[in-house]
């Protein structure tokens, strides 16, 4: 197995959870896999359990990814280290595929040298996003972060503590109340691929916001857009 090749000219290619289409999600592997490839970036979900360690995980519990129904943020970091997630193609544990720390994400990229693009999936206080810094300042990484987040609050408090780090807002529509958030904060979007419009992508670059789309795994739909313009694609298996 292996990732689905195209150009794409000066669109940059993001790949989601890690290379999740090939390995498990969010995993270790996952992120060491897109590293090992050209892509630009690789894309993550924080999370804060309840001893206060931040670690990778999209789903608010393991139910989907390992069969185990523990919420993150009920359980500590060392119950979910031992817990092991599902093979990518058969459902049966792996002794490979567990909840990965952030700071070994962080890492992982570094080493690889790939952008971290780090979606906040709670909506964190402003001492939490100080402490996710932290954690990348450490390892001397900030400068090769974007964030990402459905939440409004964490990305304007963000945008309050760094004025120059690219940050980009999570939706699933194209609106006008989403476009004057966008263009007051100086975010870029982070848009649902069925709902970006040339039109739309038009009005964000003429005020010099980027766009990024996501999930795109239909190759025809990816190369559509890059031949838009689209400054990111967000994708599980297209490189």
């Amino acid at each position: 197995m292996d990732t689905i090749k195209i150009k794409h000219r000066r669109t940059l290619m993001v790949a989601h959870r890690g290379l999740s289409g090939i390995e498990r999600e969010n995993t270790a592997a996952a992120f060491i896999a897109a590293g090992n490839r050209s892509y630009f970036g690789c894309e993550c979900d924080v999370r804060l359990t309840s001893d206060h360690k931040y670690v990778i995980s999209h789903d608010a519990d393991l139910k989907r990814n390992a069969g185990v129904d523990l919420a993150i943020k009920d359980a500590t970091y060392s119950e979910l280290d031992r817990i092991r997630m599902f093979d990518v193609v058969k459902k049966e544990e792996t002794d490979y595929y567990s909840v990965l720390l952030f700071e070994d994400y962080i890492k992982i990229c570094k080493r690889y040298e790939k952008k971290c693009i780090i979606e906040f999936k709670c909506d964190y206080t402003k001492e939490e996003l100080l402490e996710i810094l932290e954690i990348i300042d450490n390892n001397e990484y900030l400068e090769n972060c974007i964030f990402i987040s459905f939440y409004k609050n964490p990305l304007v408090l963000l945008r309050g503590i760094l004025k120059d780090t690219e940050i980009q807002f999570l939706n699933d529509k194209c609106d006008d109340e989403t476009f004057e958030f966008c263009k007051k904060y100086n975010f870029g979007l982070d848009v649902h691929h069925k709902a970006l419009t040339k039109q739309e992508l038009k009005k964000y670059h003429s005020a010099g916001l980027k766009v990024n789309v996501w999930t795109v795994d239909d190759v025809n739909k990816a190369k559509e857009f890059v031949r838009m313009g689209v400054d990111y694609i967000t994708t599980n298996i297209i490189e």
